[in-house]
């Protein structure tokens, strides 16, 4: 890395470039779902294990990320999260069947939600708090290159050299990007012993929240593939939500928490995350089964595909960084506000054409998007970042990640549900019921962005 680069603009490209590689990763794989679908003879809810144990460990994953940000620092914490997604990642290439490939896809949540609360940290730790909206915009854009090159470059390695290929593909990528870590990413000046950081961790809430989750999304899971409400499923659900009430109720009491909770006294903060939340569902339902609808009911081929996707992708990465410098001098609040606003009108107009739309319309609703996330995705994270210190940095970014993947991990969940008869040639009433829940959820959020700039003009 170029030796006349400050510092800041040091930390700010290695956190874009992990963000870069997380997204990419992600995209990539989304628009093979379909082959993958094909290849092991499942339905769309079959291959939905794949993206759920995945998004499922990462949110397990999340909280206690933070808390070993924290402990070990940024630097090492990075490190190990490309080492695990690294190996992980070539193990998902050579999987031989879809089991195996959901298990070490759950692996590289481990790994990616490392490198998200890691890659976060840096810009709290590193870059002053009144440039921050600047740097999430420039990280937004990283992301959103990474979306835009994930969605060809995936359908083109799926289409000519298999759905393993994409896989393998991400390794230089984080190699080269782990190399520079250890470079730039300065080491932790007081290094604590093993002891320290046993003692310091706290293990019962780790336990908790990974009860909690685990068996919630089994619970989940197990309605999807049998669409019966049986009593061990709703038992199970119970007790995994009820683990998550009693992990809140713990850190909050907690001298050494997993995640310090006490920002959630702040109902700003707690507002905030739920308008977060219900944007993302939306989101991730809509990238979760657009590559289905334009491969199986548009008959589209995946690279063809692939490129339709890019301009979700485009459009969001050039506004990005425009809306990131305009949330450091405007309200951010009401940017959100637009943005949702946008989404909704969108999906609306969508609804009505979803029984007969045709690649036009399909990538009118993803500039539409774009538009609408780049007015939301970094000011929110200017917002809710904003409540974060040097001191609880680690724990406040886990905390915002941990329930944005718990948001997308529902959101696979739902598409489960919402579809969960089809075979992997959906239908327009199928794809339409979505369209009328992300119609619910996106009026949700701005319901709670409303009440959020009334409050704090």
């Amino acid at each position: 890395m170029n030796s006349s680069m400050s510092f800041e603009n040091k930390i700010l490209v290695l956190s874009s470039l992990t963000i870069f590689i997380s997204l990419l990763d992600v995209n990539i794989v989304m628009i093979s779902y379909p082959v993958i679908a094909k290849v092991f003879n499942v339905n769309l809810s079959g291959v939905a294990i794949v993206s759920i144990s995945f998004l499922m460990t990462l949110a397990i994953s999340m909280p206690i990320s933070g808390r070993v940000n924290d402990l070990i620092g940024v630097k090492n914490t990075i490190l190990i999260g490309y080492v695990i997604v690294i190996v992980s990642g070539f193990m998902c290439g050579v999987s031989e069947s879809l089991n195996q490939l959901a298990f070490f896809r759950a692996i590289q949540g481990v790994g990616a939600a490392l490198l998200s609360i890691a890659s976060t940290s840096m810009i709290i730790l590193y870059i002053p708090a009144h440039t921050r909206g600047k740097a999430f915009g420039v990280l937004a854009t990283s992301g959103a290159v990474g979306l835009t090159l994930g969605a060809p470059i995936g359908g083109v390695l799926t289409g000519y050299f298999g759905w393993e290929s994409i896989f393998f593909s991400i390794i230089p990528f984080a190699l080269f990007t782990a190399l520079l870590s250890y470079r730039v990413v300065p080491s932790v000046k007081e290094v604590l012993s093993l002891n320290d950081i046993i003692k310091n961790f706290d293990f019962t809430g780790a336990a908790l929240i990974s009860f909690g989750i685990g068996t919630s999304v089994y619970a989940m899971v197990s309605f999807i593939h049998t669409h019966t409400y049986h009593l061990s499923t709703i038992v199970t659900f119970t007790l995994g939500v009820a683990a998550i009430f009693f992990f809140i109720r713990y850190e909050m009491k907690s001298k050494t928490p997993l995640m310090d909770l006490s920002i959630l006294k702040n109902r700003y903060f707690v507002l905030i995350l739920f308008a977060n939340m219900a944007a993302v569902v939306l989101l991730s339902m809509n990238n979760f089964i657009v590559p289905f609808y334009l491969i199986e009911k548009l008959s589209l081929s995946p690279q063809y595909a692939g490129i339709v996707m890019v301009s979700f992708s485009i459009v969001y990465g050039v506004l990005s960084p425009f809306m990131g410098r305009l949330s450091d001098k405007s309200n951010p609040y009401f940017l959100c506000l637009i943005g949702m606003i946008l989404a909704l009108v969108i999906t609306i107009l969508f609804s009505f054409v979803i029984e007969s739309a045709s690649v036009t319309h399909v990538v009118i609703l993803l500039i539409g998007y774009g538009i609408a996330f780049a007015f939301f995705i970094s000011p929110v994270h200017t917002i809710a970042l904003g409540f974060a210190t040097k001191k609880n940095a680690g724990s406040t970014t886990a905390l915002f990640r941990t329930t944005r993947q718990i948001s997308s991990l529902l959101a696979i969940v739902l598409v489960g549900i919402l579809v969960g008869n089809i075979s992997t040639h959906g239908n327009a009433i199928d794809f339409h019921a979505i369209i009328i829940f992300e119609i619910y959820v996106a009026t949700l959020s701005i319901i709670l962005m409303i009440y959020l700039l009334l409050k704090n003009r």
